[in-house]
């Protein structure tokens, strides 16, 4: 099976956790929109103009990303409103993706990062490096 690049990966691993919550659902839509809205003008502002095209690409990039995004609440606070059980769920469905066999290397620092987020939040959790089992 062939790998698929860490960005659709990572994607992915964010859409099948939110999944599990409507509002963490949201969050992470508007956050993917805001980014690629950003990354696109920057990229077109750089294009365009050269190093002084990133900085005003970025800027206008995320001024309409903000303008036009809808209302959302950040993942930090939405896992800290977690009751138990659901976070025990959430935490089986990263560790469940963590692995799978065709999740890439780079991604362990986002579960990394996933993981001491929620171990912030009062839990004890570990994943395995990703690749074994």
């Amino acid at each position: 099976m062939a790998m698929l690049p860490a960005t659709v990966i990572t994607y992915d691993m964010l859409t099948r956790i939110a999944d599990q919550n409507p509002q963490l659902k949201i969050t992470v839509d508007e956050s993917v929109k805001a980014s690629l809205m950003v990354g696109g003008v920057t990229l077109v502002g750089s294009l365009l103009l050269g190093p002084v095209g990133i900085i005003a690409g970025a800027a206008i990039g995320g001024s309409v990303a903000y303008a036009t995004s809808k209302p959302f609440t950040s993942a930090f606070v939405l896992l800290s409103k977690l009751d138990e059980q659901q976070r025990e769920q959430l935490l089986a469905t990263v560790q469940d993706l963590a692995l799978q066999k065709e999740v890439l290397i780079t991604d362990q620092l986002l579960l990394d990062l996933l993981i001491a987020g929620i171990n912030k939040l009062g839990f004890k959790a570990e994943l395995p490096k990703i690749g074994t089992k």
